[in-house]
Formats: structure tokens, sequence, C-alpha cells
């Protein structure tokens, strides 16, 4: 049975290196322990990652502009969350 609610940290750096941008962060559930093999997926799969066992994840040399992030798992529900890189 899938867990009802995760609150999905999502600690977005953003860096712009030559012309281009990164975000990294962790995603964590509601009690903070981190979840590993959350997918990160911008802009409707064109970058894909994947947490780490720590729930780290890294996705470089996005393009500015408007992305959506969205984190999915098997075992919780999906968020979505739209930022705007510069």
């Amino acid at each position: 049975m899938r867990k009802v609610i995760l609150v999905f940290w999502l600690l977005v750096l953003v860096v712009a290196v030559r012309g281009q941008n990164n975000i990294d962060g962790y995603v964590k559930d509601q009690t903070g322990k981190p979840v590993a093999n959350v997918h990160v997926l911008v802009n409707n799969g064109g970058f894909v990652t994947v947490t780490n066992d720590s729930g780290k994840f890294e996705i470089m040399d996005l393009p500015a502009g408007e992305i959506t992030v969205k984190l999915t798992h098997v075992s919780y529900l999906s968020r979505t969350i739209v930022h705007q890189l510069k």
C-alpha cells in the first residue's frame, strides 16, 4: 500500500556555469529521513536522475527559463515543482 503523505524537500541550488544552470538537492520523507531511488525528471523527462542512498540528486547543464521538476517513487505519492532558472 502506498504511503499517503510524503514531504519531498527539494533544496534547489541554482548555479550559473558557462551560461548553464545546475540543480541539486535532497529528498526526505516527513520524518526527515533520506529517500533513495527517487526518480527526478526535469521538463517531462528531458533530464533524468535518481537519488542516491542519502537522498541526494544533481542535474547539470539545464537551459535557462522555467523548469518543471517531477519527483516519483514507487512507495510514495509524486510531487511536481515549478522553478525559474535564470
